[in-house]
Formats: C-alpha cells, structure tokens, sequence
C-alpha cells in the first residue's frame, strides 16, 4: 500500500511534539510491513528538501506559514500510474483537504489529535484569536467531516462528533519501549517531574507553583525535561528547579525511574505522551482534568485530576498523597498495568486495518479500542 501522509511538521521539526512522534512511529512499522510511505511536510532550519529515514520518505517544501500552499502543487502532480493508495491528512488545526486539489481519484483519512478551541487565546494575538476560534477552525474542519477520521482520545472523538464528524476510529496512543523492573526505587525526599514543552498553551508555571507550595511544606525535588519559549523566565522565576531542557531517551529514563509524581497543566491536548512514559516508571500523574489529559490517566484510573487550573489544588492532592503511603504505591501499580496497554505494535495494527478499508474502498472496520479496567 502506497501512503501520502501530509503534516506541517516532521518528526525533527523543532516545534515537533507528541502527534508528530505518534504519526512517526507508526508510519515506520508500517513501512517495515512493506508499506511506502511518503510524508509532505515543511522546511526548517537544518533540514533537507528530500530525505529518507526508516523506510519513509520525506519530502519537504515551504515553511509552516506557507507548507500548505506548496502542498497544492504537490497534489496536483500526482497521477494516474504514481498515485497513492490512500493520503493521511495529518491536521493540526488547519487541514490541507487535499481532495480539493486531486487529479485522481484518491481516498482521504484524517488524523486529528486535538482541536485547537482555547488554545488559540494562548498562541495567538487577541484579533486572531478570535477570528480562529470561532470562525477558521470550524470552518476547516467542518469542509472535511465526511472523512473518516482517526482521533487518539475519547475527548477529542466527543468534540468532533458535536461538529457533525461520525466516520471516526480511536487509535490511542501508545509507548516506544515498555520498561521491564522487577522492584521501584524512588528518590527520598521525592521527585516531582515535569515533561513537555514549555509554552503558554502547556501552562507550566501552574505546575511550577504547586511544586513551590508543597515544598514548603515536605521536602522534594523538581526536575524539568523539556524546553520552549517559555525556559529562560522560567528558569530565572524558579531557581530551586531543575530545567535540564531537551533530554536524551536514556536521560528520560534515568530521571523518570527515580520520579515519584509528574505535574501536568494546560489548556487542551490530545493525549499527553510525557503522563504515558512516567506512569510506565510507576510514576503518579497529578493533572488538571482537561481534554487529554484526563484520558492520560484514564479518569482518574491510572492518576489523579485537579478540577482547576489553581496550583494551590495541585500542591493540595500531591501533599495528600505524602500521607497516604499505601494508597499512593497503590496507584503506583496501577499506572504501571494502565501504561502497559499502549503498545505500538497494538495501535499500528489498528491504524493499518483503518488505512487499508479505506483505500481498498470497503465498509469501515469496527474498531473496538476502547480500554478498559
């Protein structure tokens, strides 16, 4: 099967997050499957105009102002004897709807992980977020509704189906590699952890401050992996931290494996890989009950949600949990068994049976992926 995926980022881009690794590690299996596989996306500083790694090609044009202008000549050119069997329309907020510019008949399937909704009053300057919120984002993703559409959580599935989407199959998230332990040691006093970008939209200093709180209270440590426009104030703000910034696998690992509980705020996601790799260390994932990140931890299965974004709540439930010790290695266990259900030999799986109904044109499988227990 030949397969055109279309995203504004790559896996290497450096705003590049949690969707692109997702999209990246199951197009590689795919293409260890045999697949082709294709991804239009748009220049950086660094990368190349063509390039090959893991059995895709990348094909790179424009900046991610203007990728989806110079996607249209690309779709136009497609023909007849080199067409792909079906495109993946990644959408991270604006779609590229490439049946508008197709010459041939090709099937389109969409990837939406996340709608962009209050986001736009994080990222944008007030007069376009407005105008995005309530206007262009509908817009966008009303013009692609009748496709079938993958979304990776059960948050996002409920948005798009209040926007007149029903053609959807959840294909959830998933880990790289499933640590193997056979005991948890865990630093004393505890280590607080945070994981992702630090950008307004993540809200980071929510977690910040509620670190600041409890450590008034019971000693702890807090260690930051990742990095962002947001660091260097950051940095300056909250001395007692530390920022390690961008962090290798192995780095990741080592600071995760010692972690009692990772904080994580924000505004809207997807899913959240960072909750999903700690709760594989035993990792307690303390969040704000928003889309996403409530699916993280299975509602409140595998963590715990805070209804506010007020970090006086978040240093509130984690001080709980210094008291209940049996409770806490309780849920411990419980992140670990949660995060041992995504794997991404599952969800490739998954992902090519949706691929492969929609190009081969037959009814659309029935996937039954919700996770329970």
């Amino acid at each position: 099967m030949k397969i055109l995926v279309l995203n504004w980022k790559d896996h290497h881009h450096p705003l590049a997050g949690g969707a692109e690794d997702f999209t990246y590690n199951i197009m590689k299996r795919l293409a260890q499957d045999g697949h082709e596989i294709v991804w239009f996306t748009s220049l950086y500083p660094g990368a190349k105009e063509t390039s090959h790694e893991d059995g895709i090609d990348f094909v790179r044009s424009g900046s991610y102002r203007t990728v989806h202008g110079k996607s249209k000549a690309f779709i136009r050119a497609i023909s007849p004897g080199n067409k792909p069997d079906v495109i993946l329309d990644e959408v991270n907020t604006r779609p590229f709807n490439p049946s508008r510019w197709l010459r041939v008949n090709v099937p389109v399937v969409n990837l939406i992980h996340q709608l962009a909704r209050e986001v736009w009053f994080q990222e944008t300057p007030l007069p376009v977020a407005l105008v995005g919120r309530y206007a262009l984002e509908n817009y966008w993703l009303k013009a692609i509704k009748n496709h079938l559409t993958v979304t990776v959580s059960e948050s996002t599935e409920e948005d798009l189906r209040n926007l007149g989407f029903e053609r959807i199959r959840l294909v959830y998230n998933a880990l790289e590699v499933i640590p193997k332990r056979t005991s948890i040691e865990k630093d004393n006093p505890p280590k607080i952890v945070y994981l992702g970008r630090l950008s307004r939209g993540k809200r980071p200093k929510d977690c910040l401050e509620a670190f600041r709180l409890v450590r008034r209270e019971r000693p702890c440590t807090m260690t930051v992996m990742g990095d962002g426009p947001l660091m260097p104030t950051l940095q300056k703000r909250y001395p007692e931290v530390d920022f390690l910034g961008h962090v290798s696998e192995t780095t990741k690992r080592s600071v995760l494996s010692r972690a009692t509980f990772i904080l994580a705020s924000g505004t809207r996601e997807g899913w959240n890989r960072g909750v999903l790799e700690a709760q594989a260390y035993g990792v307690v994932p303390v969040v704000q009950n928003i889309h996403g990140l409530r699916d993280a931890v299975g509602k409140g299965k595998a963590g715990i949600m805070v209804p506010t974004r007020n970090p006086k709540e978040i240093a509130k439930s984690v001080l709980s949990l210094f008291d209940k010790e049996k409770y806490l290695r309780e849920l411990s266990q419980n992140c670990i068994e949660w995060a041992s259900l995504f794997s991404y030999s599952k969800s490739k799986s998954q992902f090519e049976s949706v691929l492969t109904a929609c190009a081969l044109g037959e009814p659309d499988p029935y996937l039954d992926t919700h996770v329970s227990g």
